[in-house]
């Protein structure tokens, strides 16, 4: 395919494109209706190369693909790394928890108690009580982990799901671009 150039009308200044094979010809402009001279060759590839349509879609085309490009990475990395985090979270929140059998300790608590003396049992109830209340509150550090596995395990979920999401948008555009073509 030749190449084409952009020739300025000399009348009215509006571009049109011009060939080599038309070289040294004249043509009417099609703005103003005027004849123009098209120049010699060594003259004519002084001019600026015109774009076709084709080459321009082309460039949008390569624009809009760069632009895309980018998103969808961006998506499937955000997906990657929200969705990885939330699974060690939870298997970090996993390793948290520990298994209560309160019914052993029930038993323990009330063998504990079963062999004390009388006079132990109310020293040990006055222990319990601090200014006629229950006593200072005391949370065992396995009440404390397990909380602590629960929220961990709430926010993994949350992770997991943005993850989710961001991958879903990621593929979403890829069938709209599909549809689109």
């Amino acid at each position: 395919m030749p190449s084409k150039y952009s020739l300025p009308c000399a009348h009215c200044g509006h571009c049109f494109e011009v060939i080599p094979k038309q070289a040294g010809q004249e043509l009417t402009c099609p703005e103003c209706g005027k004849p123009s001279e098209v120049p010699m060759l060594r003259k004519m590839k002084l001019l600026e190369l015109a774009e076709d349509e084709s080459a321009q879609n082309t460039n949008k085309r390569v624009k809009k693909s760069g632009s895309f490009n980018m998103l969808f990475s961006i998506g499937v990395f955000a997906a990657v790394v929200l969705g990885g985090s939330g699974y060690w979270l939870y298997g970090y929140a996993a390793s948290m928890v520990t298994e209560i059998d309160r019914e052993l300790r029930t038993e323990q608590h009330d063998e504990f108690v079963d062999g004390l003396e009388p006079s132990q049992v109310v020293t040990y109830y006055k222990d319990l009580r601090i200014d006629n209340g229950l006593g200072e509150w005391y949370e065992p550090n396995y009440v404390r982990y397990n909380k602590q596995a629960a929220i961990l395990t709430n926010t993994s979920y949350v992770l997991m799901a943005l993850g989710g999401i961001f991958l879903a948008c990621s593929i979403s555009m890829v069938a709209l671009i599909a549809l689109k073509r």
